[in-house]
């Protein structure tokens, strides 16, 4: 790739010489090959080695994407520091694991299991999952650490009702130390703390990366950040990769703030912005652009289309969710009439729950169909755990949760009171798991204590064919034959279904056959242990999706982020859908980023759809068109325009305005002027007024930016007057008159 391929903005963001970047670059501005391309160019213009280059992405996919274009324009390029914040985190680790009493293979626990080791947890405290939902229990710890909270410190600062939590992560964080494990969100933790700690681990890794790109920057949480700062040295070798309006991570603990205040964090940093879209028709770039605009505390981008023509966004209002589906599985059935495949296809929501009618849709019409849950389905499915913790417990002997779950899988007459025993055992440090099975034989008798003994002498076995380097493959045949495992299945003995779980099997086989000879030659791991890690992390990754060959879609919108399709459906544009029943003034500014994200997936066509009446939950609505259409302009659509009533709340509207606090402006250089934020009133000190003033309704007024516009609604007073304006230029804007500085001309 040369520069000369590129377009301007991209030119200059590539070849920039010095100090920290920050590109701001919007969906479908050709994020990806701008990325590539700086990190061939720091090469070829410093003549580093390629291991000498961090580049971190949010998912995997999108680093298997970076690596594949990467191979394709220079087949000689191998960059080896290339993944997630977590594959990155997981093999700093791995390298440091002396250093951090760790072994070089420890277990990476993922969400099932972690669920599984709070609830054996609560049952050791006595606590019932009445007392303390194991899930909301697994939701706080990751906030705690994703904030970079150790359990010291979320004792000392919580009180009341949740300081069992706090005392509850303690416990967990002991249970995972005992089986010299980590959870997900420890990744980070952990490798934060040995930077900060260790000032040579530290500065090796300074001294390693000459230069730090970053993707999706806006989706980086507070621990992230660290990360980052603490690798980057004197935050002169950084380029960030981000769209403040696609940051819709707030709850994983994502901050928009980060990429807002990067140029006061980093001082003297360049801001380019990328503002020509490549991926959408020019009737979607205006729709998504103008929705957008009204976003409060956001970097100012003028995108512009390729002039690629299209039909316009079709807005369609329908009675039912059901008469919903019908509509969607009917425009499907005449795109691919047409000519268009299932699989270019996709249809958009809010939340899980509103697929089921297009589910039953799609069956009766006879579309094929996925969803993204088939791929996590798979790893949960009994089977597959099962043997997934016969090999987690063969790299990692002290893998307590994993041993637990095996112990009478198959049945080897080892009941409840030989896993009470084991219980009582294992919270004694440093035993590997065949000498908890030799000491757990002592207390047995007969037929349970030749099992026990005999699953000892496995386990050491299978322990010695991991440190060989043996691949995964090996393992589990060799686990298959000791325990007769795939014949307990096929004869149904375990009590499900014998002919698919027998294929889930034979599944597992076939992806473990890749991970063989070599891996450890390359990685200094063992084949079985990177095996398992690239599970683990796939199963945590929200840019993990099954595909197929020609299926259409169904995906919330936060699982189809990173993807696009030329035909998109975005269902249930409604209020207390998208946007989702406000929580807090920020939650607002987020869903309106998430309607964009929706939009901005749609290559060709993009149909948004209401409901006049939708059940959830058992209950039945009437719900009102979402708030987000009303700044879609009239030229961009077609079809049904949604009608607004009068008395919709004030303070749905008003809620929108978030604390400056939570966004702070940058200070932007002024050689940049394209980048400015939109200015953030003060926090108000009393809540907005709901009266209606009807005397500006219809003027006419000009603002410095916008133009001339037709005032359509106006509501409070003083202060807090907001004008619902429609400019000729750009749709439709709410202002507060104190800050609008508008001319009044009719």
């Amino acid at each position: 790739m040369i520069l000369e391929e590129l377009n301007p903005a991209q030119q200059e963001a590539v070849s920039h010489e010095g100090g920290p970047l920050l590109v701001l670059a919007p969906a479908g501005s050709g994020k990806t090959r701008v990325v590539i391309a700086r990190l061939l160019y720091l090469l070829d213009r410093y003549g580093w080695s390629e291991d000498r280059l961090l580049v971190v992405t949010f998912t995997r996919k999108a680093a298997r994407e970076l690596l594949h274009r990467i191979s394709r324009l220079r087949p000689s390029s191998r960059p080896s520091w290339v993944g997630t914040f977590h594959s990155v985190a997981a093999r700093m680790l791995r390298q440091q694991a002396e250093r951090l009493d760790l072994p070089r293979e420890f277990t990476i626990v993922d969400g099932p299991d972690q669920l599984q080791m709070i609830r054996d947890l609560l049952g050791r405290q006595g606590v019932s999952d009445k007392e303390v939902d194991p899930k909301k229990l697994a939701g706080r710890i990751g906030k705690w650490k994703s904030a970079g909270v150790d359990p010291v410190e979320a004792i000392r600062t919580t009180f009341g009702p949740f300081r069992v939590q706090a005392e509850l992560y303690a416990a967990y964080q002991d249970n995972l130390a005992l089986q010299k494990a980590l959870d997900f969100d420890d990744l980070l933790l952990t490798l934060v703390r040995c930077l900060e700690q260790d000032p040579e681990v530290r500065e090796t890794y300074q001294r390693q990366f000459e230069h730090i790109l970053v993707d999706e920057y806006q989706d980086t949480n507070p621990l992230q950040e660290r990360l980052l700062r603490l690798l980057s040295r004197d935050r002169q070798n950084v380029t960030v990769v981000g769209d403040d309006d696609q940051s819709i991570y707030r709850f994983r603990g994502a901050e928009v703030g980060h990429i807002l205040s990067f140029p006061k964090e980093y001082p003297g940093a360049r801001q380019v912005v990328l503002t020509v879209n490549y991926r959408s028709t020019r009737p979607i770039v205006t729709a998504a652009s103008s929705m957008i605009s009204s976003a409060l505390a956001r970097y100012r981008k003028d995108m512009v289309s390729t002039g690629r023509p299209g039909e316009p966004v079709f807005l369609k209002k329908l009675d039912s969710e059901w008469a919903e589906a019908r509509f969607v599985a009917r425009t499907i059935q005449e795109k691919v009439e047409r000519g268009a495949m299932f699989r270019d296809q996709v249809v958009l929501f809010r939340m899980n729950v509103q697929a089921q009618p297009f589910i039953r849709a799609f069956a009766e019409a006879g579309i094929p169909f996925q969803t993204r849950g088939a791929v996590q389905g798979f790893f949960n499915r009994r089977e597959i755990r099962d043997l997934l913790a016969y090999l987690r417990v063969s790299a990692n002997p002290f893998d307590r949760i994993s041993l637990g779950r095996i112990l009478n899988v198959p049945p080897r007459g080892m009941g409840e009171k030989a896993r009470e025993r084991l219980d009582q055992q294992a919270g004694n440090p440093g035993l590997s798991s065949w000498e908890l099975l030799e000491r757990l034989s002592l207390e047995l008798s007969g037929k349970a204590r030749e099992s026990a003994r005999a699953f000892a002498n496995d386990l050491e076995e299978a322990s010695r064919m991991v440190r060989r380097g043996d691949g995964p493959f090996s393992l589990l045949q060799f686990w298959l034959s000791r325990t007769g495992y795939e014949q307990w299945v096929s004869e149904g003995e375990s009590g499900e279904e014998g002919p698919g779980r027998e294929e889930n099997l034979k599944e597992l086989l076939r992806m473990s056959e890749r991970f063989g000879d070599g891996i450890g030659e390359l990685t200094d791991r063992t084949p079985t242990g990177v095996f398992l890690e690239e599970l683990a992390l796939s199963q945590e990754d929200p840019g993990e999706a099954g595909e197929s060959p020609d299926r259409v879609s169904l995906l919330t919108i936060h699982q189809a982020k990173g993807l696009e399709f030329p035909h998109v459906y975005l269902a249930g544009a409604e209020e207390d859908i998208l946007p989702m029943k406000s929580r807090d003034k920020v939650d607002v500014e987020e869903e309106r980023r998430l309607f964009y994200v929706a939009m901005t997936r749609a290559r060709d066509s993009l149909a948004i759809t209401w409901c006049l009446t939708r059940q959830l939950f058992g209950r039945t609505e009437s719900p009102r068109p979402s708030r987000f259409l009303r700044d879609i302009p009239p030229e961009a659509v077609q079809g049904d325009r949604p009608v607004f009533r009068p008395e919709t709340p004030v303070s749905r509207q008003t809620s929108e305005l978030p604390p400056r606090k939570v966004f702070p402006p940058p200070s932007l250089a002024p050689s940049r002027p394209a980048t400015s934020l939109r200015s953030v009133p003060e926090k108000r000190t009393s809540p907005p007024t709901e009266v209606l003033r009807p005397e500006w309704i219809g003027k006419t007024v000009v603002h410095p930016r916008f133009g001339r516009g037709r005032v359509e609604e106006a509501h409070g007073e003083g202060g807090d007057l907001e004008l619902s304006i429609r400019f000729e230029s750009s749709g439709v804007r709410r202002l507060l008159e104190r800050f609008a500085n508008l001319q009044v001309d009719g």
